[in-house]
């Protein structure tokens, strides 16, 4: 486990209560705000430009080819979209319509998945899927125990799940030739714990947050078990931490969200990440 006095450190201040963090094409940094907010951060040292806000809230934050910014609004239960002068709309409700949209990733050919938490402990979460151009459905019913952050698996060849009851654990499901969603399975079980967000490195290994305890984890390439890597007892450096995401590139940082305070933070990893698909996404006709 690494030393956080070390090895971590505050990159920008002054955000509402962050819940999602993602990396741009550009290497820009996006967060989100607890008001409906969406951030941009640049710059050394870095600091953030409020860039849109909608009248919901910004959880999950996902970045397309093109600089628009997708986002996760359980407020007004749909997928809202930033184009990049900042102006929100609506991208897509889904069929039923979506209830909890928690956190959301693309996949290469621009499908973006969304998890809909359901209500707390009713056992009634599922993913999403939404077409280009923001047609939605549900894709995945397995995963029903508040499904939570979500992310494309190397190859894409699974969708990784952070499932934060009953309980605490990573999931992934099958990506068919087809698209459909095949076989569900506990990839790694975190007893005690509630997972929130994940991204997997170059490697293979697979790093997750959880909101409780205030830990990052790794799970080793090859293995189904999670070593503690950042822990923060006090709560001031990682504090209540909800996503994360890699810094672009080669840059071995490792940025993660804390809804607890007003921050992000960045921790040293040995590998920069998996990169992250940054699909044209065409707009509905």
């Amino acid at each position: 486990m690494i030393d956080l006095a070390a090895e971590a450190e505050i990159v920008v201040e002054g955000l509402d209560h962050p819940e999602g963090v993602t990396v741009g094409p550009g290497g820009t940094i996006w967060a989100g705000g607890e008001a409906g907010q969406v951030y941009r951060v640049e710059g050394t040292p870095a600091t953030a430009e409020l860039f849109g806000s909608s009248d919901g809230m910004t959880l999950g934050v996902a970045v397309d080819a093109e600089g628009n910014v997708y986002t996760a609004d359980p407020v007004n239960q749909c997928v809202q979209r930033f184009r990049p002068d900042g102006r929100c709309e609506v991208y897509g409700r889904g069929t039923p319509p979506i209830r909890a949209p928690n956190h959301l990733c693309f996949d290469s050919r621009g499908n973006l998945y969304v998890s809909d938490s359901g209500r707390w402990k009713h056992h009634d979460g599922c993913i999403y899927r939404f077409a280009p151009g923001g047609e939605g459905e549900i894709w995945c019913t397995e995963t029903r125990t508040l499904p939570n952050g979500v992310c494309m698996g190397p190859g894409e060849e699974h969708l990784y799940v952070a499932m934060t009851l009953d309980p605490g654990r990573i999931a992934r499901v099958e990506i068919r030739p087809d698209g459909s969603a095949g076989r569900t399975e506990d990839f790694v079980v975190l007893e005690e714990t509630l997972p929130d967000g994940l991204a997997f490195d170059r490697q293979g290994n697979l790093y997750v947050v959880t909101y409780r305890p205030d830990t990052v984890w790794v799970v080793p390439a090859g293995k189904r078990t999670a070593e503690a890597y950042a822990n923060d007892p006090e709560g001031n450096i990682l504090s209540s931490p909800t996503n994360l995401a890699f810094a672009a590139g080669d840059d071995c940082r490792l940025l993660v969200a804390n809804i607890g305070r007003w921050h992000l933070t960045s921790l040293s990893v040995p590998h920069p990440g998996l990169p992250l698909p940054y699909p044209v996404v065409e707009a509905r006709r």
